[in-house]
């Protein structure tokens, strides 16, 4: 369960009460297989989501951070694990480019790894509201449509967010900039196809008018 700790809906307000009620309100299809709800409960400890971002994974050529150490995210995305996986497998690449020299090695995995993890984090916590509301909306299921069309006609040129997340090596900072470009392209297809369709409308009055 995912939920503030303070506030009218909140853990702190379920301690004092309702579980149960809660529950049937919610996600009334599960209550019947979650047992004494009550009880599960108050059982369960609490803990915070965090999201860890550091600047520079590395100071100078003694220490390096990986894995949670260095980006620990919500696991909205299930990303988490890939990203601590990459994180070994770009340092491997690194040392066999440029041997034991640590200095290089490091500074450059800095300077790969540190953005690409930023951006998990915001795809992250992007993905918790996407999952949340943003699948029943009818923009999204549209913009789903598009993607899968785009990519059938377009291959590798264009592909969907989250192919690029799991199924690529691009680093993930790129995988937010590629985006952004297929949802002006996408944005800027809309308005030509509005402004297209309003000039056909009104060429096809102004000569049925004649």
């Amino acid at each position: 369960l995912f939920a503030p700790f303070q506030g009218e809906r909140s853990f702190e307000s379920l301690e004092r009460g309702g579980v149960r009620e809660f529950f049937k309100a919610e996600f009334p299809d599960v209550l019947a297989l979650l047992g004494d709800v009550d009880e599960s409960f108050h059982m369960s400890k609490t803990g915070p989501l965090v999201t860890v971002r550091c600047e520079k994974y590395n100071f100078k050529s003694t220490v390096m951070l990986l894995g949670d150490a260095a980006h620990a995210v919500v696991p909205f995305y299930g990303q988490g694990m890939n990203a601590a996986l990459e994180d070994a497998t770009v340092f491997d690449e690194l040392v066999d480019k440029f041997g034991w020299d640590m200095d290089k090695v490091l500074q450059e995995y800095s300077a790969i790894r540190a953005p690409s993890c930023s951006a998990l984090a915001d795809l992250a916590l992007h993905n918790y509201v996407e999952m949340r509301s943003s699948v029943v909306r009818p923009s999204y299921i549209l913009r789903r449509f598009l993607d899968r069309a785009l990519h059938a006609v377009l291959g590798d040129r264009w592909l969907p967010l989250y192919s690029m997340v799991t199924f690529t090596r691009m680093p993930l900072d790129h995988v937010v900039a590629a985006r952004d470009a297929q949802d002006r392209a996408v944005r800027n297809g809309v308005r030509f196809t509005a402004l297209a369709g309003i000039a056909g409308g009104v060429w096809w009055w102004w000569n049925s008018q004649k």
